[in-house]
């Protein structure tokens, strides 16, 4: 609901949305597509040929994550599992991601693969020798868990300051708000 967008809009007062996007209002986020391709074409240079995607939330950037995921896979074989952003969808999806027997599940979030991680562990699969993992975010666990997590940045951090100079341009010099697009870091770990 973006109803209180509109009232600032309404009210006249400027604003730049960081990472996730709501109507046509002017947003800085990580370009998920360059992401999800990097973790797909990753997984496939390392010779997976059946994957899983673990879907997010439907908010924007998890829309944008399943989009860069469809865009990238091509025709290999593929299935989508709905979740949400959180340790226990991935812990709990970890049954029906053996089932499809994939070589690598590509996962909407750091959060959705460190609990798929868990999960697989606890049904004595090796990550990444017997199925390879990646996630988005490069939370800072990522860098911890075990194994490492092969991720993608979503920049928060440089989209706030991005916004933060859009809205000064702005008001120090009128210049029109709009919404920019960055590229992501994309970090190769030992989970893929």
């Amino acid at each position: 609901n973006s109803q209180w967008l509109d009232e600032l809009t309404d009210a006249g007062l400027p604003f730049v949305l960081a990472v996730n996007r709501a109507n046509d209002y002017p947003c800085v986020f990580s370009d998920d597509d360059i992401g999800m391709a990097a973790m797909v074409r990753h997984c496939l240079d390392r010779g997976a040929r059946r994957f899983v995607y673990l879907d997010g939330s439907p908010v924007d950037s998890g829309q944008r994550r399943r989009h860069g995921f469809l865009s990238s896979i091509g025709d290999a074989p593929h299935r989508i599992i709905p979740g949400e952003f959180s340790l226990a969808a991935g812990r709990d999806a970890a049954p029906a991601v053996l089932s499809d027997r994939p070589d690598a599940v590509v996962c909407a979030s750091d959060r959705i693969a460190l609990g798929l991680i868990m999960g697989l562990r606890q049904a004595g699969v090796r990550v990444p020798e017997d199925l390879m993992v990646t996630g988005a975010d490069n939370t800072e666990l990522a860098q911890f868990a075990h194994p490492p997590l092969t991720t993608y940045d979503q920049m928060s951090p440089q989209c706030g300051r991005l916004c933060a100079s859009l809205l000064l341009d702005h008001l120090d010099r009128g210049i029109p708000l709009e919404s920019r697009v960055i590229p992501p870091t994309i970090h190769l770990r030992e989970s893929a």
